[in-house]
């Protein structure tokens, strides 16, 4: 192998350990946005979908970025929940 293909960087067992969890978190949030359906009508809905694909692309690009990855379904839960209560409020949402 040439010296350049030797300096890659390797995730340690906990950096993998907390892409693990992080990916699993945001699956469960990304059930939330997809279920949202039920609450939030159809043109917000389509938003708050393309926040999830945003937030799933990131989750795609910093994977090896392992704190970054565990704190984005964090960040995806408050957003959710700011998008429907903050906006069911102003218009006046019912499910």
């Amino acid at each position: 192998m040439p010296a350049t293909m030797s300096a890659r960087s390797e995730l340690s067992p906990a950096q993998i350990g907390m892409l693990v969890v992080g990916y699993a978190l945001l699956t469960v949030a990304a059930y939330f946005y997809l279920a949202s359906g039920l609450v939030v009508p159809g043109p917000w809905l389509f938003i708050l979908w393309a926040v999830m694909a945003v937030l799933i692309l990131l989750a795609i690009r910093w994977w090896r970025r392992p704190a970054l990855v565990l704190v984005l379904p964090f960040v995806a839960g408050l957003v959710w929940l700011a998008f429907v209560q903050g906006l069911g409020a102003v218009f006046d949402w019912a499910a």
